[in-house]
């Protein structure tokens, strides 16, 4: 078990795999639920994150015709 703390959880995405000519998914709502357990399975830690927006990247067909003030990007 690793005993210090936990300071960063990061979750990335491949914005590229949302749209393509043949398939549009367009803008994703993603909802994390994070539990840190103990050593006996205990939950020591339990967040939900809600409303995570993740929006197709710019070679995306229709991306300039999506919202993007809410997506979250890493680059």
């Amino acid at each position: 078990m690793y005993d210090k703390t936990i300071k960063d959880v990061v979750v990335s995405f491949q914005t590229n795999k949302l749209d393509s000519i043949n398939k549009l998914y367009g803008k994703q709502y993603l909802t994390l639920e994070i539990k840190v357990l103990g050593k006996k399975d205990e939950i020591i830690d339990d967040e939900t994150i809600d409303d995570i927006a993740v929006g197709p990247d710019e070679k995306s067909p229709r991306y300039q015709f999506y919202d993007k003030t809410d997506c979250k990007t890493r680059k």
